[in-house]
C-alpha cells in the first residue's frame, strides 16, 4: 500500500551535551569552546556533528536495517546552531521500497530547523554524501 502523503519517523526530543567544550588543537580552542564561540559572535559553542548524527542512527536502522550499518553514510548542511540545553528531534521520511536515499532533518523543540543531512547506503562514490564530500572547493581561501 502506498500513500501520496510522505510518512516519517520521529525520534524523541534529546538534549545533547557539549562534549568538545575543552577541545584544544595547535595551541588554540575550537568553535565548540564557549569563549571562542562568543569571540566569533556566537552565543555559545555548538554541539558537535557526531552527536547529532547519532540521533539518526535508530531511525535509519529502522528504515534500512543492517544495510545502514554496513554501507550507510551521512553528510549534512547545518542551518542553525544547537547549544547545550536546547532540545532537538530527528526525523526521517520513510522512502519507497528499494530507495537508497531519503529525506531527513532535525529541528529544535520550537520547530527551528537545525540541519539537513543527506543519508544514503550502497556502493561508494555514487552516493550523494560522497559526491558532496568530494566536490571541488569553489572558494580557495575556505578550503
Amino acid at each position: 500500500m502506498s500513500f501520496a502523503t510522505p510518512l516519517s519517523l520521529a525520534g524523541p526530543l534529546r538534549r545533547p551535551h557539549q562534549m568538545l567544550a575543552d577541545q584544544e588543537y595547535g595551541g588554540h580552542t575550537s568553535i565548540h569552546d564557549d569563549a571562542m564561540a562568543e569571540k566569533l559572535g556566537f552565543r555559545a559553542g555548538p554541539i558537535e556533528g557526531p552527536t547529532h548524527f547519532s540521533q539518526f542512527q535508530p531511525l535509519l536502522a529502522k528504515i534500512w536495517g543492517r544495510r545502514w550499518f554496513e554501507s550507510g553514510c551521512i553528510s549534512s548542511h547545518f542551518l542553525n546552531m544547537v547549544v547545550e540545553g536546547e532540545e532537538v528531534r530527528a526525523f526521517a521520511e520513510i522512502p519507497p521500497e528499494g530507495a537508497t536515499t531519503t529525506r531527513v532533518w532535525a529541528q529544535k523543540a520550537d520547530g527551528t530547523r537545525c540541519w539537513r543531512p543527506a543519508p544514503a547506503w550502497g556502493p561508494g562514490p555514487s552516493r550523494p554524501c560522497w559526491k558532496r564530500a568530494w566536490r571541488p572547493c569553489a572558494r580557495r581561501a575556505s578550503c
